[in-house]
């Protein structure tokens, strides 16, 4: 199950730093990823997750798993899932890019 968890996760941030022309940061060292999540263009991409007029988490959620549509049932789900990985990886409160239980 972690390994399955780990590709989704995995494609959720590739659809990230698609969606938003975001350069791919590796895990590296926190004072790293801290200054990368400090940046304008983090910022201002984090603030468009939760700009219900662009649908930035569904566009997200459907470039990560496009076999799901939205008239699936699970859709919902992913759409959840999509949201908290997304905060996970840009919010810059939260101190890392990794999900895991002890950032």
């Amino acid at each position: 199950m972690k390994d399955l968890r780990g590709v989704h996760v995995a494609a959720v941030k590739t659809a990230i730093f698609k969606e938003f022309g975001l350069q791919v940061i590796s895990k590296k060292n926190v004072k790293v990823i801290a200054d990368w999540k400090k940046s304008k263009q983090v910022r201002e991409c984090y603030q468009k997750l939760y700009d219900d007029d662009d649908n930035t988490i569904e566009k997200i959620a459907k470039r990560a798993f496009p076999s799901i549509s939205e008239d699936d049932e699970t859709f919902e789900n992913i759409y959840i899932y999509t949201a908290a990985v997304c905060d996970i990886v840009l919010n810059p409160k939260y101190p890392d890019i990794e999900c895991s239980k002890n950032p």
